[in-house]
């Protein structure tokens, strides 16, 4: 440790002092654990070791000693700071061969204070050799940039030109499904307007007559017909249309836009037309093509015209053909079908309507008269939109209508018999019978394909032959005054004419004869044709 006289003590002096005071330690607990201490007991190395365990504040700083009286050693990682002086920034502790380290910082500029706050580099940017040194990539970048920014205007401008073009689809197809409610004028409120007059002469006015008094006036006509609480009657691109009152208010979107085009562009001969929605109106409307003999019902109702057997069998035929059409069409199915919504035009040929709106219906209230030909299978489901099954069904119901020359459920009128067939209707538990599907005989098909062949066939032929006549038009113009070659056309005598004075001119062709034998007998008319026609401009 030195000499006397040293002043400073030697570097192991302070391991010494706290070597010497874990073993005093160590011999306390042992007398505090036996009462004793002996001779045998002080020297027990492996005694010793066991109650040197703990941890004390020595000369050399904590002293943490493990059952086998080994140190478990402390590192402390100290640097100078700006100012010079020592400061332990790291902690480096083994506790059961497990080393934990602790920083006594908050941020990494306090090591780096002395330069600048930024950890040097590991290894300079060229390298130790200097050769190492990273290319100028800066073209290249701006090049990436460059192209990525073309990108992205790019991509912005496909994604505003589609948007630009969605928002075009839905415009057309609102002005096309969608009817303001401004273009369709009441027939009721045009009733006694005088510009009616002129619009009494168009067929479907006529129509809307009453039948009983027999005037074809519109005037004379029962306002009751016009509207009634389920639809009314408006004037619509100069034509006369009627619109379902629906009680609800849906909202439109996309899809349905391009169902209602869809539904738009349906045709066929046994389907009524539907014109589009009115949304802006005060209730909406869905408005269809009008049918100037009203609903099957109603003719069955009048028990009229329906006693024939041929007359039963074509409007069969012609339901039946309407529902083939929906079948096959992307409806699917009617859903609701009656001889309310199997209207009749003038050349008595039914016409299915009120189809293939069900995101009306499915929120519409409908009444309970209303579901008498609906197939019990779907009054018990709920189901509005309809089964294939469900409209042969409703197209059975209608028949027995036609045969029986009533209404459906023989004419029933009170609403207390109207809830008893539904409510048993719905209580039927027997399974669904087998219902014929519907399918086209052939031989219509053929006879179809071949009236649209001779009717092809009988245009091209009616061109053949305006284009012959306007060909024999201008020969026959060359060769008469058209005067007379008009009144001839029409079958009429042409009168002669006198005058008092006439010149008559004499002409020769020189050497016609010798000009003939060298042309063709077509040259030589033409030569004379054209001979002709100057001397008539001369």
């Amino acid at each position: 440790m030195g000499g006397p006289n040293d002043q400073i003590p030697a570097a192991y002096a302070r391991s010494l002092h706290d070597t010497t005071y874990a073993y005093l330690r160590a011999l306390n607990k042992t007398t505090e654990k036996f009462g004793y201490l002996t001779k045998d007991l002080a020297r027990n190395g492996t005694l010793i070791n066991n109650m040197s365990k703990g941890e004390f504040q020595g000369e050399t700083g904590n002293v943490i000693l493990d059952e086998n009286g080994n140190r478990e050693p402390i590192f402390v990682v100290t640097m100078l700071d700006i100012s010079d002086q020592p400061l332990n920034v790291i902690q480096i502790n083994f506790i059961n061969n497990t080393m934990q380290i602790t920083k006594n910082y908050n941020d990494e500029a306090v090591i780096w204070a002395n330069r600048g706050g930024k950890r040097p580099l590991y290894k300079p940017i060229c390298g130790y050799t200097g050769t190492e040194c990273p290319q100028n990539i800066t073209t290249y970048i701006l090049i990436g940039v460059g192209l990525v920014l073309l990108l992205l205007v790019a991509t912005l401008g496909g994604i505003g030109y589609a948007v630009r073009e969605k928002l075009k689809e839905k415009e057309r197809l609102t002005r096309e499904c969608l009817i303001p409610f401004g273009e369709l004028k009441n027939l009721k409120e045009l009733k006694s307007n005088e510009d009616m007059r002129s619009l009494e002469a168009n067929k479907s006015l006529k129509s809307l007559q009453s039948s009983q008094s027999g005037s074809t006036k519109l005037t004379s006509m029962d306002d009751k017909k016009l509207e009634t609480e389920n639809y009314v009657h408006f004037l619509y691109n100069r034509e006369v249309v009627f619109a379902i009152k629906y009680q609800v208010r849906v909202r439109i979107f996309n899809e349905d836009l391009f169902q209602l085009m869809k539904l738009r562009q349906l045709d066929h001969e046994n389907l009524n037309k539907f014109c589009g929605l009115c949304t802006d109106a005060p209730i909406l409307y869905a408005v269809w093509k009008h049918c100037q003999r009203g609903s099957l019902k109603d003719l069955i109702g009048k028990e009229r015209y329906v006693g024939d057997s041929f007359v039963m069998f074509t409007l069969m035929r012609d339901i039946a053909s309407g529902l083939i059409a929906l079948h096959r069409s992307f409806i699917g199915a009617h859903g609701m079908l009656s001889s309310e919504n199997c209207l009749i035009n003038d050349r008595w040929q039914v016409k299915i309507s009120d189809f293939g709106l069900n995101m009306i219906r499915e929120s519409q209230t409908i009444t309970k008269r209303k579901l008498l030909w609906t197939a019990p299978e779907l009054l018990r489901e709920n189901n509005r939109k309809g089964t294939k099954e469900g409209d042969v069904y409703s197209f059975a119901i209608i028949c027995c209508e036609l045969v029986n020359r009533e209404t459906v459920w023989n004419g029933v009128e009170r609403e207390d018999d109207v809830d008893e067939i539904i409510y048993r209707l719905r209580r039927t538990n027997t399974a669904i019978p087998h219902r014929p599907q519907l399918h086209p005989r052939e031989e219509i098909n053929q006879n179809l394909q071949y009236a649209s062949s001779l009717e092809q066939e009988v245009e091209e032929r009616t061109r053949e032959l305006v284009e012959e006549k306007r060909k024999s038009d201008i020969l026959l113009y060359r060769m008469l005054p058209k005067q007379v070659a008009d009144k001839l056309k029409l079958g009429e005598f042409v009168e002669p004419e006198q005058f008092s004075a006439a010149t008559i001119f004499f002409s020769d062709v020189v050497s016609f004869t010798t000009l003939a034998s060298k042309c063709s007998p077509l040259q030589v008319i033409k030569i004379l044709f054209e001979i002709n026609y100057e001397l008539k401009r001369l």
